[in-house]
């Protein structure tokens, strides 16, 4: 089971072996900011503030899931042995679990839009706008669109006071192209409901290294559109 609230992602595995255990993972994006494995007789083993070494969760597959790698031991929280003040027991835990594909996530979905994004070592992300879409006006009076995945990071579009296209960034500006490197891109007028489609056709965005020149080997293309909502 996969659940989402914000930008923290829960992952749930339920009824494991002959007491009943649940696996419960916390995560944003890669990093796991905590895990419980509990029984039905309220033993519970658990780690937590992001301080879970040996739980992995690996970028997006070339099928959009990503890999949950297991070889951690938790600490016990719950149960006799907390209650009664003895040292704690350790459980180990080990093995792989892989999520569903980003598509498949319930709540995730975005009906009508959506980006995929390919990286060149194959791995596939889908990014819908689910964390929201909206902009801002830069100091040149251009504007800066945002749209922003609650799993798979946001998307830039910016554009100058003439709505010519200046640049597309992603990862935190990590990857990106500049005015005419930015192809297959097209940004409608807004239809009868105020609405915006921003189209990308296998645009192409490179790494930035430091010096603000782009490195030879990382990119990504991104395929599909994004919708501006016409009541910003």
């Amino acid at each position: 089971m996969v659940l989402q609230n914000g930008s923290l992602r829960t992952y749930r595995v339920d009824n494991v072996g002959d007491k009943g255990w649940e696996l419960k993972i916390d995560a944003i994006a890669e990093k796991v900011e905590s895990a419980t494995l509990r029984s039905k007789d309220n033993l519970s083993f658990a780690c937590a503030e992001g301080n879970c070494p040996g739980i992995t969760i690996s970028k997006h597959d070339s099928q959009g899931a990503r890999t949950i790698t297991l070889q951690s031991l938790l600490q016990q929280s719950s149960g006799p042995a907390v209650a009664e003040a003895i040292p704690a027991r350790k459980a180990r835990v080990s093995g792989k679990l892989r999520t569903l594909p980003e598509g498949q996530v319930p709540g995730m979905a975005c009906p009508g839009q959506g980006v995929t994004i390919i990286a060149n070592d194959g791995g596939t992300t889908a990014l819908c706008p689910s964390g929201g879409a909206g902009f801002e006006i830069t100091d040149d009076g251009g504007r800066r669109f945002e749209f922003s995945s609650a799993d798979t990071g946001t998307i830039y579009v910016t554009v100058d006071a003439a709505e010519v296209l200046q640049k597309i960034d992603y990862e935190s500006g990590t990857l990106a192209c500049a005015s005419a490197e930015c192809g297959g891109v097209s940004i409608s007028p807004p239809n009868e409901k105020g609405e915006r489609v921003f189209t990308f056709a296998n645009t192409t965005l490179r790494e930035v290294v430091r010096d603000g020149g782009k490195a030879a080997g990382r990119f990504v293309v991104i395929s599909g559109k994004l919708i501006l909502p016409g009541d910003l």
